[in-house]
């Protein structure tokens, strides 16, 4: 169950292990008014998700270290709270059968921030 936030605003959860690309993409979410939180890996942002139950969006990366990549992580966050919308994204990775979860969506890198916005606004709404 994904509880609304009491600002108001949407919380995303962003899951990159690359520092400077987390930074971008946190920019970017937080400029089109989003509460960003942020993750380096899948471990990370399970601990977040038992956290925080306000998580509305996942955005991830495929590959990173830890216990899972984006594609597993997807899957969990599929199953155990299904209201949260996901975007995987991956500049090597191109997903196969079974690795993008019905109702997520995927976007190789490099990708166009406006598009990225307009895709998650598609996503939020429906």
């Amino acid at each position: 169950m994904t509880l609304p936030h009491p600002s108001g605003r949407a919380v995303v959860l962003i899951v990159e292990d690359e520092p400077l690309v987390r930074m971008m993409v946190i920019e970017l979410f937080e400029d089109e008014g989003f509460e960003v939180l942020e993750a380096a890996d899948a471990d990370q942002a399970l601990g977040i998700f038992d956290r925080r139950p306000d998580v509305a969006l996942l955005f991830t990366d495929v590959e990173m270290p830890g216990s899972m990549d984006g594609y597993a992580l997807a899957r969990w966050v599929h199953v155990h709270r299904p209201a949260v919308k996901t975007m995987i994204v991956s500049g090597r990775a191109l997903p196969r059968a079974g690795d993008v979860p019905e109702g997520a969506a995927f976007i190789g890198k490099p990708y166009d921030h406006d598009d990225v916005m307009r895709r998650v606004q598609t996503m939020m709404a429906g």
